[in-house]
């Protein structure tokens, strides 16, 4: 069983990834300073990266061009924070599939980022098993 509703399907695609038709499954934006989550990813046949960024404001140009299925942000990332991305984007976005990388458990800051419209945290380690179920 898929959680919400990130299982196997064809998926709408912007522009910016017409005619690539190869492209089936869960497509992701990492914005993470954790490579290792991108090469878990990037191993699984149903999934795709199609983006990744190195800090909030590449997350949110990036997000607005690829329109992901589910966006990994780290809340730590330089020139403008996980929140403060997670804001702008369900901003202009308001049904996007959000889920904070975070080594702190029941930090403030998470707390923050789910009021702001993430839809769960995970810890970086976890983060393939949750988009797997």
């Amino acid at each position: 069983m898929a959680v919400g509703g990130l299982g196997r399907r064809r998926v709408y695609r912007p522009q910016a990834l017409q005619g690539n038709d190869n492209i089936d499954g869960v497509t992701a934006l990492l914005a993470a300073k954790d490579e290792g989550i991108a090469a878990l990813v990037k191993a699984e046949d149903d999934m795709q990266v199609v983006a990744e960024a190195g800090d909030g404001a590449e997350a949110i140009e990036k997000f607005r061009l690829h329109r992901p299925d589910v966006t990994l942000i780290d809340l730590e990332m330089p020139s403008l924070n996980g929140i403060e991305a997670i804001n702008q984007i369900r901003g202009e976005f308001p049904e996007t599939r959000i889920i904070i990388l975070t080594t702190y458990t029941g930090d403030a800051k998470v707390v923050r980022a789910l009021k702001a419209g993430a839809r769960a945290y995970v810890l970086p380690i976890r983060a393939l098993v949750f988009l797997r179920q």
